[in-house]
């Protein structure tokens, strides 16, 4: 059944590039070369006071559980596209906000697609409708700009993973899914299935053990398709995958394809993911991640790499809508010091440093 899928997807392929007329179309449709030297990439949203650096772009990567239209994950993904290199900075979905639609990322997500899905907009566009509400919020705020935004479901990522032939996974213990079925310890190629099995386990010991665990996915997708895609691959890739996912990174100009290129030349060293610097609070809407401030301002300016010059004091939450004065352990939490999270790199995911552990 496999083998048929794969003869119908190349007959249609096929049948695609007959279709096209001219060599300019085949340019249009393979990508050219010159793609991977682009200078008239520009970033949007550029500060004056303090401009952005060249080349530098962040999208804002929403992970949707199960239920459509309730968030997930955050991650900000800062891609130097000059290096190249990839910055991942995760976002609790729980992260504490003082705004009057919401108390949590969250909550503001899930609220944006529930109204934008009210108001007859479909799933896709009330996804992004929703990712562009939370990182407005985000670059208000954190001075943290957003570029572009990819949304995707569980199902749809497992869908992708599928797509490239499964990824290699070094799960650190047996473990079963809550559909029984088991899982040896070891390293193991895996289907998109399980490594969401893996992923959303209900017994991980601690909060750090399942970051931990969808880091270890994160990094076994990026091994793959930068062992896997080439120039001659890249844009039929692009054609079978970029439809799985809600994303306004355009295709005009093969900038999507351009993105792409540099992710999979990404270099395992120059691949990173860090934590916002927050500690978990119970208060009377719920519990939550409270963000340390000056800590969450140093990740900015040392683990980011957006502007010319470090944010300033001034223009790092200058409304406090990351705290609550009247709310006493979340406003002390949030001017309280911390030390940092740990940061990785893709290099010490492979070689499994990071602690996963189960109860």
């Amino acid at each position: 059944m496999k083998i048929f899928i794969k003869i119908l997807i190349g007959i249609l392929l096929v049948s695609m590039l007959i279709s096209f007329s001219g060599c300019e179309k085949l340019d249009e449709f393979f990508g050219d070369e010159e793609d991977d030297e682009k200078t008239d990439v520009e970033n949007p949203n550029v500060d004056e006071s303090n401009p952005r650096n060249a080349g530098v772009y962040n999208f804002l990567l929403v992970r949707e559980e199960k239920k459509l239209g309730t968030a997930a994950s955050f991650v900000i993904c800062e891609m130097d596209v000059s290096v190249p290199s990839i910055s991942f900075f995760q976002i609790p979905a729980n992260l504490f906000i003082n705004d009057s639609k919401a108390t949590s990322l969250k909550q503001l997500y899930d609220a944006s697609y529930d109204s934008a899905s009210v108001s007859g907009l479909s799933n896709s566009e009330s996804s992004m409708n929703a990712a562009k509400a939370v990182s407005t919020f985000i670059s208000e705020n954190m001075a943290v700009p957003i570029d572009y935004h990819i949304v995707v479901s569980s199902t749809a990522m497992a869908e992708y993973i599928d797509l490239i032939g499964g990824i290699e996974i070094n799960f650190p213990f047996t473990f079963s899914s809550s559909a029984g079925i088991t899982y040896s310890s070891g390293i193991r190629n895996v289907t998109g299935d399980a490594a969401f099995d893996f992923v959303e386990y209900d017994f991980f010991r601690d909060t750090e053990s399942q970051i931990n665990a969808a880091r270890t996915v994160l990094a076994g997708i990026h091994a793959k398709i930068s062992d896997t895609l080439s120039s001659e691959t890249i844009s039929i890739h692009m054609i079978l995958g970029k439809p799985l996912f809600v994303t306004d990174v355009p295709s005009e100009d093969g900038y999507d394809i351009f993105f792409l290129r540099k992710l999979i030349s990404v270099a395992a060293e120059n691949w990173s993911i860090a934590n916002l610097c927050t500690t978990p609070a119970s208060v009377a809407d719920g519990d939550f991640e409270v963000m340390h401030r000056n800590r969450a301002l140093e990740q900015i300016n040392s683990f980011l790499n957006i502007y010319k010059n470090d944010v300033s004091e001034e223009a790092f939450d200058p409304e406090l809508k990351f705290t609550d004065t009247n709310e006493r352990i979340v406003n002390a939490i949030y001017k309280a010091s911390k030390s940092l999270p740990e940061s990785y790199t893709a290099s010490d995911i492979y070689a499994g440093r990071l602690r996963i552990f189960t109860k």
